[in-house]
């Protein structure tokens, strides 16, 4: 579904074409935008309101030791590095029951 941002209409996912053949390879890459979808959009917010990049570098000056709140996407991820985690300790097991 579309999605308007800043006037412009883009898909809510999209999977890019890669020129890159990666036989060997049968790891899944996700790759995730960060304000609104792993953290809250209370930056991308200050841009889209004031339309002035001054007045974000300023928000985001004054909040730099500030952690950012969750965004949609948060606990998502973190299901995903709790199975990236799982599969690591899989791939450790069977490595060390070939060796044995």
């Amino acid at each position: 579904m579309p999605v308007t941002f800043w006037g412009f209409v883009s898909p809510a996912g999209h999977v890019l074409e890669s020129a890159i053949v990666d036989d060997d390879d049968d790891d899944l890459r996700i790759a995730f935008d960060f304000d609104g979808v792993l953290a809250d959009d209370e930056s991308e917010t200050v841009m889209h309101n004031t339309n002035d990049v001054n007045q974000f570098h300023e928000h985001e000056t004054k909040n730099v030791l500030q952690p950012h709140n969750p965004g949609p996407l948060k606990e998502f991820l973190v299901k995903i590095s709790d199975i990236q985690k799982l599969e690591e300790k899989r791939r450790n097991l069977i490595l060390t029951i070939k060796i044995a």
